[in-house]
């Protein structure tokens, strides 16, 4: 059986603002989109603020919470570089990456001894090279491995790093996924 990983930058367009501004760790950091029209990225610290993906910069910045706020325009220049310096480290170490989308990238992972300890390894060297924080995935699918990357940036005990590959286990955390219905 195959083994599939999805690496994930954490936060991306925040962790690349932060990378050249390392005053802005620990702090409520939000990426505006075009014309710093709409929270489009929100660190963990502004998150709890009530800032949501999508909402209106110009409403939420009236608000008293806001102040804490630090807020940058988006510079896709920068976090395409940053992209490409992780797949550089990612190139390096992985047989195989294909990207996903730009803080996203799929991980062939067959045959790597002590995956999970690989996988740490690899997360320390993006941050470390790349100054990216993310977390890993691991599933015998693609699909499997991105809802793994999902389950490692929520539950903390697994230390970023999220190996779904045995279905008893899998199917432990299948039953604490929502189930949203989404209307068209």
């Amino acid at each position: 059986m195959p083994t599939f990983g999805l690496i994930d930058g954490n936060s991306f367009y925040c962790s690349a603002e932060q990378a050249f501004a390392p005053e802005l760790r620990s702090r409520p950091l939000v990426v505006l989109s075009n014309n710093d029209g709409c929270a489009i990225a929100r660190t963990p610290e502004a998150k709890p603020l009530g800032i949501k993906m999508g909402e209106p910069w110009h409403l939420f910045r009236k608000r008293p919470e806001s102040r804490a706020v630090e807020w940058r325009s988006s510079n896709y220049a920068l976090y395409g570089d940053m992209s490409r310096r992780v797949y550089d480290v990612l190139t390096e170490r992985v047989p195989q990456v294909e990207p996903y989308s730009i803080d996203e990238m799929f991980l062939d992972l067959d045959g790597i001894p002590d995956l999970e300890r690989f996988c740490r390894d690899l997360r320390r060297d993006v941050r470390q090279i790349a100054k990216i924080p993310t977390c890993v995935g691991i599933g015998p699918t693609k699909t499997i491995a991105k809802l793994a990357n999902k389950v490692a940036k929520k539950e903390t005990a697994f230390g970023g790093v999220c190996d779904l590959r045995d279905p008893v286990f899998r199917a432990r955390h299948y039953e604490r996924l929502p189930v949203a219905r989404q209307s068209g």
